[in-house]
């Protein structure tokens, strides 16, 4: 708690980072539009992931956004600060943007068209990397 409080007035008495940056997509089956502000976060500390294709043998797409706040207990469970140079806040979210889909579509549950299951796999499988460090690199 200590550690919120502290954050909390460390980042209030930084400006807010108003910029925004967004992006619209599509194909004839879908259209998305997406668009991210930091605010007063001393890092951008979410993703998202916007496939509009998910694999080359379906028409899944798939569509998520990251919630990087993890704060200080996601920096102990990574052991950070990482070796990429990321922003520890950022790291998280980052890495599950970058490989949640990617685990999804390798799930065997997914080939066989059980995709609530392939979807729990891909994020425990994700959180298991996590815990393991495998974001640091």
């Amino acid at each position: 708690m200590r550690h919120s409080i502290l954050q909390s007035a460390l980042t209030r008495s930084l400006p807010a980072v108003t910029e925004k940056h967004s992006k619209t997509g599509g194909d004839d089956q879908y259209a998305y539009a997406l668009s991210e502000m930091q605010g007063w976060r001393i890092n951008m500390e979410d993703a998202h992931t916007a496939l509009l294709q998910l694999e080359q043998s379906s028409r899944n797409a798939f569509f998520a956004v990251f919630d990087g706040h993890g704060g200080v207990h996601a920096i102990l469970i990574l052991h950070l600060p990482s070796k990429s140079g990321n922003p520890p806040g950022s790291t998280v979210a980052k890495y599950a943007g970058d490989h949640v889909a990617q685990r999804l579509a390798s799930e065997p549950s997914y080939a066989e068209g059980d995709y609530k299951a392939a979807l729990k796999r891909a994020f425990l499988g994700t959180d298991e990397d996590l815990r393991a460090g495998q974001c640091n690199t």
